[in-house]
């Protein structure tokens, strides 16, 4: 292998190693705002069955004061069937005294409806509840270890940048000129693909069409070769 490029080796691997930290560190706050989110909507769930329990609760409490309606009418009619001699008003006040019982029994049944209803809403909220908390522990340890994350990959690549002119330096001007240019084309979320890549069974390692006889001579010779198709520096590792 040429000298040259054992040396622009060390700057592309020192390069890949700041584009993959550099992607890591980039994608904290998208995972930290990911973590937010799973506990906004396990708050949402908890605010959620609190209403449905607090609109349960009113709805029990609107048939209890039904009830309790139909029980003074029912009281009503009954001290007023006490003083009733005519025989039709009496008959007429005991179906109303009948009428009531069937209404309270008919809100009785409903209630014991609503009370089921809110027993299981109170089931659900302990669940939520279990649930939140349990994400809160998860998010605080996530973001925790995204904080350090990001400050280990700061660091790292603090240390790789301040390294990479002394590694660049070794390289021939004319190699590291084509192979800077090289990168500067790639795209952002790209940088991790390599521009120095080898000739292997005829064909470029980079995006694997064929080389010429040509290209490849001159990558063997150590030449300043390119591919035809990807333009990536071609060299052999004979």
């Amino acid at each position: 292998m040429q000298d040259w490029v054992e040396k622009l080796l060390r700057v592309q691997d020192l390069d890949l190693r700041i584009a993959k930290l550099s992607k890591l560190a980039s994608s904290v706050p998208a995972k930290q705002e990911e973590a937010e989110n799973m506990l906004a909507s396990d708050n949402r769930a908890v605010d959620e069955a609190k209403a449905e329990l607090l609109e349960a609760e009113v709805e029990r409490k609107k048939i209890d004061l039904d009830m309790d309606g139909h029980k003074q009418k029912k009281t009503d009619f009954q001290a007023k069937s006490a003083m009733i001699k005519n025989n039709e008003e009496y008959r007429a006040a005991m179906s109303q005294i009948e009428k009531c019982d069937h209404q309270i029994e008919q809100c009785e049944e409903h209630r014991e409806g609503a009370s089921a209803v809110i027993e299981e809403i109170k089931r659900k909220q302990l669940s939520l509840n279990t649930n939140l908390s349990a994400t809160k522990m998860r998010v605080e340890d996530k973001k925790k270890d995204l904080d350090v994350r990001a400050a280990n990959c700061r660091a790292e690549l603090e240390k790789l940048r301040a390294e990479r002119p002394s590694v660049i330096g070794e390289v021939d001007r004319s190699w590291a000129n084509r192979y800077e240019r090289l990168r500067k084309r790639l795209p952002l979320g790209r940088k991790d693909q390599k521009v120095l890549v080898p000739v292997r069974n005829e064909v470029c390692d980079g995006c694997r069409m064929n080389a010429t006889a040509q290209v490849r001579m001159n990558a063997r010779k150590g030449m300043l070769v390119g591919c035809e198709y990807c333009g990536a520096m071609l060299y052999t590792d004979d």
